[in-house]
Parts: C-alpha cells; structure tokens; sequence
C-alpha cells in the first residue's frame, strides 16, 4: 500500500451525523470542520494547528415562533364556566418558543458578502407538542393544543452569519414547495451572475412506499439570494426523475454556474439519469439535458471535478465519471470500484496527479477509507485501504498543513470524526492492499510469483504475504505466476506471460499478443479489453473496448475442452445480439472468413477468430484473436458469452 495515514485523532459528537465539511471559517489558516452536532445544532471543531482542534462549539439551528399552546391555554380560559378555576400547579405557556429546525443538509459560503464565511443549512420545523395536564383539577386530562397544517414540517433554510471567531443566531427563510420530511441535498452558488450567493435544494423523498408525491421527488428548487443573507421567492424545476443529489458548477464554460441533478426512474433502478441545468444568466435555467449512465448500484450521490486531468470539470459517482466536454455535453462514462457514496479528490501521493478518497462501510460493522490513485489521464488503480469503522461522510483538506491532503470521516463506531492524516513519502503508485495487487500506473515490467512469494516492478522490489485474489499488471510486457488462492489476473497491456495457479483462476491478457497457462482447475481465459480501468466480478459496471485488429493474439497453451471456459464479452464482440454462441470449425483461413458463425475455429491449427461481418468477404473489424494448442477441438459449450 502506498498511502499511509498516522494515528487516528477522534472528535466527539452525540450522534450519528452524515455531514461533514471543512473550510477555514475564522480566517487563521487552519481548516475546520463542521457537522451535525444533533437534531437542531450544528457543530464546529475549530482548527487549532497540526492536526488538532477543539472541542465542539455548538450553534442552536432554531427559530421564534407562536406557542400554540398558548392560544389553546387562552381559549381553555375563557371556556371555563364562572367560578371553576386552574389547578395551583398550572402555569401559564409563553406566547412564543424556540423551535428547533431538523438539519437535512449544510453547506458553507459567504451569504451576505462581508467576506466572512456563514453556515447555510436546510431542514424541516419540529411539531409542537401538545400540553396535557389535569388543568381544572376535575381529576381528568385535559389536552390545550392543536397542531395546525401550517406548523408541521415546514422546510427552512437558515443563514448562521460568520463573525470571524464564530455565528450569529440563525435567520431563517421559509421553502414551501419541498414536501419530504427531510431534504436531500443543497447547494449555493451564485446562479444569476450578481455576485450573490444563491440556494438549490432537491427533497429527500427517493424511497419506494414512502406515500409521498411523485412531483414531490422529482423536483430542483432554487431561491435567489440579495447579497444581505435573506432570499427570494422560491422557484421549482420538475425533472420527471426521482431526484438523489444536486451539484453546482460551470459545465458549459460561460462564466456561468449550472446545476447538474441525479436521479432514476424507480428506487431500485441501477440506471442514473442526470439533468444537466444550464443557466440562462438571469436566474432561471435552460430546459434540462437528461445524461443516461449505467452506474451498476443505487445512483445517492454525485460530484463535481476534474477527474481526468483536462481542465474541463465532469461529473462522478461513487462508481465513476462523466468527462466533461465543456459545452455542457458529457462523454461516455468511465468507471472505478469504490464501495462507498461520498467522494473527494486530492493528490494523496504527491505525484501530481489527481487521485480520488471514499469512504466505505460494511453496514455498522468494519469499513474503510478507500484511495485510488490516478494517471493523470482519468484512469484509476484499485482502491488502497485504511481500515476504520465508518459511515459514509469523508472530506479531504491539509489539516495540518504540511502540504498533503488529510482526511476526516465520520466513524461509525465512536460516533465521532476520525482525522487522519497523510504521512505519504512515496510517490509511486504500486498497490497492495486487501488481497490485491494493482501496477497498472506503475513504469516498468511486473514480474510476479505467488507461489515464491516475490515482486519486482520499477525498481521496486517485495516479499508478500497473504493470498492475493486479483492481480493487475503494468502497461509493459509482465510475467505473473499464480499461486494457491482462487485468481483474477488482467495483464492489461504488452507481451504478457500469464501462468495460474493450482485453483480454478479468471486470466486476461488484454492488449498484446500474450501467453496464457491456466494450470490445475477449471480456469477461465477471459478475452475483454477495458484499457487501464479496474474490474470487478465479471467485469460489471465497467466500460469496455470494441475489438481492434490491434489488440493482439493470445496463445492459450493449456486448454481443456470440456473443463476450461472461453469467455466472450459483448461489448467488445460487438457483433453479437443475441445469448447463444454462434461457433463453426472449418479447415481453412478462408472457409472461416465465409463462415455465417460469429466466432470461427480451425482445429488443425488452433486459430480461433472473431468473423464479425459473418458470410461476407473477410472478417470486417474482426481478426484472429486466439491460438490453441494444434489439433484441439472446441465446442459452443466451452463459451460462454455476458
């Protein structure tokens, strides 16, 4: 593993919290961070230096409203007949209260324009309770308060003004149309190009069986701020789609901020549909461009950054990116394996290169920060980890300014943030973690062998223990021997020499013409290309290569019909439509570019081809990709085809 973080540093909080920020609030040049202290307050742990901060400072999201049961208390007097009077331990109500706001979401910015930073949160009003006492001491109950519509569950955002050394009492503006009981996401930014910040919220409402509206979680609001901390009038945009997270930034270039909104089209769709918002400068936005993606798990949240290094901002998921074209337009869909919803960015081993932190968690139980590392170019190493219990919240910032990128996550366990703090000294970007081994952006050959236990690539040489499980090597020409454990091996790119182990292995050569020895087990020889992008299971979720004539012809020396299995990947065999293997072994080169078969074999030599334009002349895009031992007859059930 190469990233490396030192002791934990825990800060308390009386819940579980699942938000979590870091800015410089107080202008010393520390970062702090900021959470959910409970229900109605917000809490802030004040940098301190080094690495260390306060104690909680804790900010009551509240507002003065009329106490119902004060109304109620007075119309109770004046319905009592002549002469009864109240019970000596009766007191009257105050006609006003402080009632908490249940925080949703938090989001920091400078509202009011007076360069101190101000907390902007958005939640939902607290019900009242109901006074019920033996008022007239006639030995029963009486209850002296009705909760109106109008009093349960309003939306509110609330602006808590930045002092410098920390905020004033909330102020707070009413949202009507947000009808979930909590809101699932907020954002500001300035979207009409006055130079004052504005709001957009979406409502947490994407829970199947909830009884809620659909137009109720399917909308984006935004409300126009005046530069004083105040907002206008609330506007809504209806998107068709149950909405999961919003996120603001200029995706076309014009100076502009838009809004980009992620949703599906059911709770239980893996299909993320995002609506990208473009602004039209004057407070409103353009009619939405819906983007399909095929994230391959539930589409909670989205992010934007400059994931492949172009200067163009894209959009990703926990799960991968949309790389931005700058026009508002985006490309296909590029994955990595992250477990967790929540994502930052940072360079975390000092390569310059954008990498990329998550925070995973195994229900309640262990979790883990996830790190990959990038190439620069927008493709990811599997993850490294760092155990820790978790729940979600992460946020990256040089907590202790020494010029790395920390982390803070909210663990699970202590009901508290962990900081962790980046004592990196390598810049290299060989992974070995968790039963992997990752030198996909590592220069130089991997040689590799499991059963010896050893490593070398780019200088870098290891003894290993434990029982690796997947495998990826270098972009050069690598040579990788398994061992006992069941095993993945993506050769990626070169002349790949490949042996498995003694159990039933899953071996890919990806580009280049390589040499594949399954050894003892029932072992796949898998022919998919996916370039430097990670996989996972079979391959699910990730964005695959159309065959190329330059992807090279694998020598597979070991096969066992009956036993082995050829697995086929369509989107990279393009030409197949359908589930069934379309397979014929002929006698000639020729006889194989007729054939109407999909895949063509000549047993006498073992040349397996992919005949992609079927009984037309020559193979189309199609090629030789494969070379099996001379004389060995394949049959359709030694394929299989996903």
């Amino acid at each position: 593993m190469t990233i490396e973080f030192n002791t934990i540093t825990n800060l308390p909080l009386s819940s579980e919290s699942n938000l979590l920020l870091a800015s410089d609030l107080n202008g010393d040049g520390n970062l702090d961070l900021v959470s959910k202290f409970s229900r109605g307050s917000v809490a802030v742990f004040w940098g301190t230096g080094g690495g260390q901060f306060t104690a909680a400072q804790k900010y009551a999201v509240e507002q003065v409203v009329p106490n119902l049961s004060y109304q109620s208390y007075q119309n109770f007097l004046n319905s009592l007949p002549p002469g009864v009077t109240l019970s000596p331990s009766v007191s009257a109500p105050s006609p006003t209260i402080n009632s908490s706001i249940d925080i949703g979401e938090i989001v920091i910015g400078d509202v009011d324009r007076d360069g101190k930073l101000d907390l902007i949160t958005i939640g939902s009003t607290v019900p009242q309770a109901s006074l019920v006492s033996d008022f007239d001491g006639d030995g029963n109950l009486d209850v002296i308060s009705e909760e109106s519509a109008d009093q349960q569950g309003r939306r509110i955002i609330s602006v808590l003004k930045g002092t410098g050394s920390g905020f004033s009492t909330a102020v707070n503006s009413r949202v009507a149309t947000l009808l979930s009981p909590q809101v699932g996401g907020l954002t500001v930014a300035d979207f009409n190009g006055d130079g004052n910040l504005d709001v957009a919220a979406i409502p947490q409402g994407n829970i199947a069986g909830d009884g809620l509206p659909a137009a109720s979680k399917q909308q984006v609001s935004f409300l126009l701020g005046d530069g004083t901390g105040n907002f206008g009038s609330e506007k809504s945009i209806s998107l068709g789609i149950k909405v999961t997270d919003v996120v603001a930034a200029d995706f076309n270039g014009d100076g502009l901020t838009d809004l980009a909104v992620g949703g599906n089209a059911n709770s239980y769709d893996f299909d993320t549909k995002i609506s990208i918002l473009l602004s039209s400068g004057t407070g409103g936005f353009r009619e939405p461009n819906v983007v399909p993606i095929q994230t391959g798990s539930f589409p909670f949240k989205l992010f934007a950054a400059d994931f492949n290094n172009d200067g163009k901002i894209d959009l990703g998921t926990s799960n991968g990116y949309l790389a931005g074209e700058n026009n508002g337009q985006f490309r296909v869909f590029q994955p990595f394996q992250l477990s967790g919803d929540d994502v930052v960015t940072g360079d975390f081993n000092g390569d310059g290169k954008v990498d990329i932190a998550g925070a995973s968690s195994n229900g309640y139980g262990s979790g883990a920060i996830e790190i990959l590392l990038g190439d620069g170019a927008g493709n990811y190493t599997f993850p490294a980890t760092t155990a820790i219990n978790s729940l979600g919240a992460i946020v990256s910032g040089d907590f202790d300014r020494d010029g790395k990128p920390d982390v803070a996550i909210f663990n699970t366990a202590s009901k508290s943030i962990s900081v962790l703090l980046n004592r990196t000294t390598s810049t290299d970007a060989l992974i070995i973690s968790n039963e992997i081994i990752d030198a996909s952006l590592v220069s130089g050959e991997l040689i590799l062998d499991l059963k010896k236990g050893t490593l070398t690539v780019g200088g870098i040489s290891k003894l290993l223990q434990g029982s690796y499980q997947i495998v990826r090597g270098s972009k050069q020409s690598d040579k990788i021997i398994g061992g006992k454990a069941q095993l993945r091996i993506d050769g990626l790119a070169g002349n790949d020499v490949i042996t498995g182990g003694s159990n039933n292995d899953f071996l890919t050569g990806g580009f280049g013409n390589d040499t594949l020895t399954g050894g003892k087990g029932k072992n796949v020889f898998a022919f998919i290309y996916s370039g430097a992008r990670a996989f996972s299971g079979a391959y699910q979720g990730s964005q695959l290569t159309p065959f190329d004539r330059a992807m090279g012809i694998d020598k597979i020396t070991d096969f066992k019909s009956g036993k082995d299995t050829i697995s086929l990947y369509r989107d990279t065999f393009t030409a197949f439509t359908g589930r069934r293997i379309s397979l014929k072994s002929v006698e000639t080169r020729k006889a194989a570019q007729k054939s109407k078969a999909i895949i063509t074999y000549i047993p006498k030599t073992g040349s397996l081809f992919y005949n992609q334009n079927g009984a037309k002349a020559g193979f189309g895009s199609g090629r030789q990709f494969a070379d099996f031992t001379n004389g060995l007859e394949l049959q359709a059930k030694d394929f299989q085809l996903f």
